[in-house]
């Protein structure tokens, strides 16, 4: 079964345009392709269509992969951008279910943290897939 921008919910998207950035919870929150990573320290939604094949696990609580996206206005479907990502434990499954270069084209959105790796270079820290309020009704990004 394929991930779906949406887990019990609206789809990240919709339910990003439609309320977080008026509620001021994810003001700063862009949207953005892979290529724009001089938002170090930033919250984004990165957009892409499939991942790698491999998955590392670099600690107790975190996995590597990358992520890829094709060329977007190309008839044929070439791989365009990609990056380096850390996603937690929880979302191994979630990260597993991805396409990896699938007959379709899929586009998903993932809320992300851009981080420095320390070498002059970015990756993305996953997040979550979707918003959702908390029991206060603040929300928050989960998986």
């Amino acid at each position: 079964m394929r991930p779906k921008p949406q887990r019990n919910g609206t789809p990240i998207s919709s339910e990003f345009r439609k309320g977080a950035r008026d509620t001021g919870t994810f003001r700063d929150t862009r949207f953005t392709t892979l290529s724009q990573f001089y938002l170090i320290g930033q919250t984004i939604v990165a957009e892409f269509n499939y991942r790698s094949d491999s998955t590392k696990r670099i600690d107790r609580e975190w996995f590597e992969g990358y992520i890829w996206r094709y060329a977007p206005q190309e008839l044929l479907r070439q791989s365009h951008e990609g990056t380096r990502v850390l996603f937690p434990r929880d979302a191994l499954a979630w990260y597993q279910a991805l396409p990896n270069k699938s007959a379709e084209v899929l586009s998903f959105s993932i809320f992300a943290r851009v981080e420095d790796n320390g070498s002059g270079g970015t990756f993305l820290r996953l997040l979550g897939a979707q918003i959702r309020p908390d029991k206060d009704g603040i929300r928050e990004i989960v998986w």
